[in-house]
C-alpha cells in the first residue's frame, strides 16, 4: 500500500473529529484578538491532524465497534497533542516546521504559551464530555491514561 494511499484512509477515518476540533476552537468567543487568532492559524493551516483520530476510529472498526463512537475522544486527542505541540515548539525555540511558521514562530513566546494552554483546556474539556456516557471506572482509566501520557511527554 502506497503512503497516498495510507495517508487518504486516515484522512477519511479522522476528518469528523478533525472538524468537531476545529469548530470548537473557531466557535470560541474570545475577546482577545491576538489569541483567536493564534488559535485559528494553529487549527486551519498548521494542524490538520487526522492520523491521532483516525487510528482511533480504526481501531474501534476493528474490534466491530461503531467508529462514531470515538469522534468526540479523536477531537480530544487532536486538541491535547496540539498543545503538545506548540508548547514543544516553545521549549525548542522551532521557529519553522515542515516549511511553515508554527505559532511560535509567528507569534511569539507570550502568545504561543496562551495557545497550548488553552489547547489543553479545550482538549479536556472535550474529554470530559467525550467520556460521560461511559461507567465511572472507564471515565477513570481513559481520563488517567491521557494524564500519564501526557506526563511522559512533558517529562521527555
Amino acid at each position: 500500500m502506497s503512503a497516498e494511499i495510507v495517508k487518504k484512509i486516515l484522512e477519511e477515518e479522522g476528518k469528523k473529529a478533525y472538524e468537531v476540533a476545529r469548530n470548537v476552537i473557531l466557535s470560541e468567543k474570545l475577546d482577545y484578538v491576538p489569541l483567536r487568532q493564534a488559535l485559528e492559524y494553529f487549527i486551519c493551516e498548521l494542524w490538520p491532524n487526522f492520523q491521532h483520530p483516525a487510528l482511533l476510529s480504526l481501531a474501534c472498526k476493528s474490534v466491530h465497534g461503531d467508529p462514531n463512537s470515538t469522534t468526540l475522544m479523536g477531537a480530544s486527542l487532536i486538541l491535547l497533542t496540539g498543545a503538545a505541540d506548540v508548547h514543544d515548539d516553545v521549549v525548542d525555540q522551532s521557529k519553522v516546521k515542515n516549511g511553515k511558521l508554527t505559532v511560535f514562530g509567528k507569534f511569539g513566546r507570550d502568545l504561543a504559551l496562551l495557545v497550548g494552554d488553552a489547547l489543553i483546556m479545550m482538549g479536556y474539556v472535550l474529554l470530559s464530555e467525550a467520556c460521560e456516557g461511559f461507567p465511572k471506572e472507564k471515565r477513570r482509566k481513559i481520563i488517567s491514561l491521557v494524564k500519564k501520557l501526557f506526563s511522559k511527554w512533558a517529562t521527555r
